[in-house]
């Protein structure tokens, strides 16, 4: 339901000015405060008010009562601008209206006093004066002319159908966009659970177990490969080392002399009568020098 109050104005002083004006499209989209300067009876607030109702109810209005034609209204209007700009209210914009007239009717708002507190204002002022045909000074220096103050409401609030309208539009759009998502990531997880390496990791380890097996079966090989070569070589360096012995050189017919536990490799050694060893490969024989 619409929040609708009426504030009553006191006496005020000129504020300072504002730069320049602000566009349209940078009124706030949502107003949840707006103020309108108008008279407390007649259509205008009244129509204002049912289509404020109608297109959003969430904001709050606050109605500054003033006369809006003959003597002093150009006064409490110039008051009531300057009271919305400083009263902290909270307001967020602000509309000046009155319904049709004559040239006569309307002139209040063609007064210089009047046109410079609407241009000083810092609120955003929408100007709603008479009908579409009629045009004001203060049309020209507000922030936005409105046709009439119907047309002002439809400007600051938008419209709730329309709102309720996008957010069913999103929440369908979230909902299938949703939907398409978890489908996806099912998808994915079929996939996965579906997955060969997923799905038999027995297999897997079993299928790694034969390549260990088999690694284990290469290197064995190459062990004994090297082992029986290693064997090899050793049998052949004992037949050498053999085959150069003293058993195998007393077989190919030598023999060593030995005298008095010496072995005697040079005849210089013996004298006659010395008593010698003669050892051959199949035993030992005692002889004297002559």
């Amino acid at each position: 339901m619409l929040n609708f109050s009426i504030c009553p104005v006191p006496q005020l002083k000129r504020h300072g000015v504002k730069n320049n004006k602000i566009p349209q499209e940078e009124f706030p989209k949502y107003p949840e405060k707006v103020g309108i300067i108008t008279s407390e009876t007649g259509a205008v607030i009244n129509d204002f008010k049912k289509i404020a109702s109608k297109r959003f109810p969430l904001s709050k209005i606050f109605l500054f009562p003033v006369k809006v034609q003959g003597i002093g209204a150009a006064d409490e209007i110039i008051n009531s601008i300057r009271y919305a700009n400083e009263s902290g209210l909270g307001l967020e914009i602000l509309v000046i209206a009155r319904g049709g007239g004559s040239i006569e009717d309307l002139w209040t708002f063609n007064e210089e006093k009047l046109v410079r507190a609407v241009f000083d204002s810092k609120l955003p002022i929408v100007s709603a004066i008479g009908h579409e045909v009629d045009f004001t000074i203060c049309d020209f220096v507000a922030d936005v002319r409105a046709s009439t103050p119907s047309n002002a409401a439809e400007i600051i609030f938008p419209d709730m159908d329309e709102i309720v309208k996008k957010l069913n539009d999103f929440k369908y759009d979230l909902r299938v966009f949703m939907n398409n998502k978890v489908e996806a990531i099912e998808n994915n997880l079929n996939n996965i659970s579906n997955n060969f390496h997923f799905n038999k990791p027995i297999n897997i380890l079993n299928t790694y177990k034969i390549k260990l097996d088999e690694y284990d079966r290469n290197i064995l090989n190459i062990k004994n490969d090297k082992l029986y070569k290693i064997n090899s070589s050793l049998d052949n360096m004992n037949k050498l080392l053999e085959s150069f012995g003293p058993e195998q050189t007393l077989r190919r017919g030598y023999s060593f002399v030995i005298k008095d536990g010496k072995l005697v490799n040079s005849k210089k050694f013996l004298k006659k009568d010395d008593k010698i060893d003669i050892n051959f490969y199949d035993g030992l024989v005692k002889a004297k020098i002559n």
